[in-house]
């Protein structure tokens, strides 16, 4: 027999549709994260001298976080827009937007619940035999908030060095 009320939760979508503070932190951290691979396939662009349109779809083969990473610091390697300190700036961000990608595909490839807190559930890689093969831990939102708001410093690095790389500055509209 179908318990109802389980069937009405299901439904409702859990925490993050009753939660419109919840939505708007995982809807913000997802779109920081669509301009962070927006800038590096700015970045492949650059180094990879193609046009952005084919630079964007060439890079959108690369899946994986590591393979992204890889392919631009070759890149950077063999660029004759790269100087000794520019290839050591894009070493740092490769190594930043691993360390964010791990954060960011925990909470958005993770089902979030609620129970008397806010939580994450995470698969155990050694789950016990006949157990739930989850774990949870407690998230909020203003940790989704900070990995979002070190996501956009990210972006202006990837922006910073993407100028530095091209030669092209932008004016701060200053006078």
């Amino acid at each position: 027999m179908t318990d109802p009320e389980a069937v009405q939760r299901a439904l409702t979508g859990g925490p993050v549709d009753e939660n419109i503070d919840l939505a708007a932190a995982i809807g913000r951290c997802s779109n920081n994260w669509a301009h962070a691979e927006t800038r590096l396939a700015i970045l492949f662009c650059l180094l990879s001298k193609t046009d952005l349109t084919t630079a964007g779809i060439i890079f959108s083969f690369f899946k994986a976080t590591r393979t992204q990473s890889d392919v631009l610091k070759r890149l950077g390697k063999i660029s004759p827009l790269m100087t000794p300190h520019k290839i050591e700036l894009l070493n740092d961000l490769m190594k930043e937007y691993q360390s964010l990608a791990d954060e960011r595909n925990r909470l958005l490839h993770n089902p979030i619940g609620m129970g008397t807190e806010l939580y994450i559930m995470l698969r155990d890689k050694l789950p016990q035999p006949g157990a739930i093969p989850y774990k949870t831990e407690a998230i909020s939102i203003e940790a989704i908030d900070d990995l979002s708001s070190r996501i956009s410093v990210f972006n202006l690095k990837a922006l910073i060095l993407g100028q530095s790389i091209s030669g092209i500055s932008f004016s701060s509209g200053a006078s």
